[in-house]
């Protein structure tokens, strides 16, 4: 977050992009405890941002798990019966 205090401090206009709660490469562990941490400090300083992904791989990152169907609704917080959410689910990881 060094480089992006300097950049505030110096008045830059700054746009997050491709953040999310996963490793860089978009897979891995699924990181809520950064998280929090980032979007904390992002939210603190009024920054707009874009969270990754909005897909359906077979990565943490993922929004959707392989095979959802977007036809059906995806009701309440956490994986649904037919496992739609992908890293919006606590928890979620390659191997969760």
């Amino acid at each position: 977050m060094d480089e992006l205090s300097t950049a505030l401090d110096a008045g830059l206009p700054v746009f997050v992009t491709e953040c999310g709660l996963s490793e860089a490469s978009g897979d891995g562990t699924v990181d809520f405890e950064s998280a929090a941490r980032w979007f904390g400090y992002v939210n603190e300083k009024k920054l707009s941002y874009a969270v990754w992904s909005f897909s359906n791989k077979n990565e943490s990152s993922a929004m959707f798990r392989p095979g959802y169907d977007p036809k059906k609704p995806v009701y309440g917080r956490g994986p649904d019966a037919d496992g739609a959410l992908g890293a919006a689910a606590p928890g979620r990881n390659r191997s969760g």
